[in-house]
């Protein structure tokens, strides 16, 4: 991704949070080499990017408008409901799908 980045291009990526999701990473055929905050962040210093940041990413657009009220109910809805409900509820499953959301940089003047 770098080689093909122009020069101040910004990066983003979303992947799952292993922290979060071990149990069920693998069930997904797609999902290879996986990653936490710290991980995801020292692969793009490694790999010259600037500016980087990394954080954890719920994908129910209503937590994004109320956060401070509706994370912790995610986070109850994570512990509380049984996986098996992933399937009938996008709440239920977006609430235990935490993801990583990573933005980088490609430097203006490489060293």
């Amino acid at each position: 991704m770098f080689r093909v980045l122009r020069p101040g291009g910004v990066l983003l990526t979303l992947t799952p949070d292993w922290d979060v999701n071990y149990r069920m990473f693998y069930c997904d055929y797609t999902h290879r080499t996986p990653f936490t905050v710290e991980s995801l962040r020292n692969l793009l210093l490694i790999h010259r990017f600037s500016d980087v940041s990394v954080e954890r990413f719920r994908q129910l657009p209503v937590v994004w408008k109320h956060p401070k009220v509706l994370v912790p109910l995610t986070e109850f809805t994570r512990w509380a409901a049984p996986r098996a409900m992933k399937r009938h509820s996008k709440w239920v499953r977006f609430s235990k799908e935490i993801m990583l959301l990573a933005s980088a940089t490609k430097p203006l003047i490489l060293d």
